[in-house]
């Protein structure tokens, strides 16, 4: 831990002393609210806005979250290590008497085999689909900026109520798996790594290396993101106040219009005054 909050702290020196012109503009455009301390305690230091700065640019460096990761990953490791849970039951491998799937003794290699076939192709199977339905169901189902579909709505409709049923049948496979042994998590973890690398490299295959560019389109998609939610805010405000208006002012404006009516029938009966 102590090594890993060195990391961030050296990191953030550095960033410190080569500062990005992109995060600069963040910074300007998105000043930090600073608590406003009381008039019984001293003016603190700028402390907290430096650390804040230092979390928001290691938040979007994604290179330095993946590099303190695989350190926790380790660190944790030692910590079972240190545990001596590494000498358990759990960490065997092979069969065994002591594992069980679904109360099941996988104590042959049949068995072993078996369920070692089935865990890797479902993981396989779960990856790919994950990747190919989870982004399709956020970015053309659920956001509300697509206002164009590929297929009938009964259609997606249909792709979205057999994920949802997949994944929940899943889910007990997935418990009962984990609380076999260590072996099976492995195989799982080979197939997630595999149809990952495959998916990861087809998101990247028209895309081009260049971080100056993809700062300013970063920023002008957060702008227009922070534009459109203004936008809908003054719409809504806008209706609401018509609202308002057309319940609490309708009365009033009735009144009025009946009292200008009035007013000019008295005009046309006053004598000596044209009509």
């Amino acid at each position: 831990m102590i090594f890993i909050f060195f990391l961030v702290y050296m990191y953030s020196r550095s960033r410190a002393s080569s500062p990005d012109p992109y995060q600069t503009s963040r910074s300007i455009s998105m000043p930090i609210v600073l608590p406003v301390p009381s008039p019984s305690s001293p003016p603190s230091s700028s402390s907290y806005g430096r650390c804040a700065c230092t979390l928001d640019r290691f938040f979007d460096d994604k290179r330095a979250c993946a590099a303190v990761l695989m350190l926790w990953t380790v660190s944790v490791c030692g910590l079972l290590q240190t545990l001596d849970l590494l000498h358990s039951d759990f960490m065997t491998w092979g069969p065994s008497v002591h594992t069980r799937f679904m109360t099941v003794s996988i104590d042959t290699w049949d068995k072993w085999w078996l369920l070692s076939v089935a865990t890797f192709s479902n993981a396989c199977i779960t990856e790919f689909m994950t990747d190919a339905i989870v982004p399709w169901l956020q970015n053309t189902i659920q956001d509300h900026k697509t206002q164009f579909l590929p297929y009938r709505k009964a259609t997606c409709f249909f792709i979205s109520q057999a994920w949802c049923f997949h994944c929940n049948v899943m889910a007990l496979f997935s418990v009962a798996l984990i609380m076999t042994q260590i072996d099976f998590l492995m195989v799982r973890m080979a197939a997630d790594l595999l149809v990952s690398s495959f998916t990861t490299f087809k998101f990247m295959r028209n895309k081009t290396v260049d971080p100056a560019r993809y700062n300013v389109w970063f920023e002008e998609d957060r702008k227009t993101a922070t534009s459109e939610d203004v936008e809908m805010l003054i719409q809504s405000l806008g209706l609401g106040m018509e609202e308002e208006e057309d319940g609490t002012g309708g009365g009033g404006g009735a009144s009025r219009d009946a009292g200008e009516h009035e007013g000019h029938g008295a005009q046309l009966l006053q004598p000596g005054r044209p009509a």
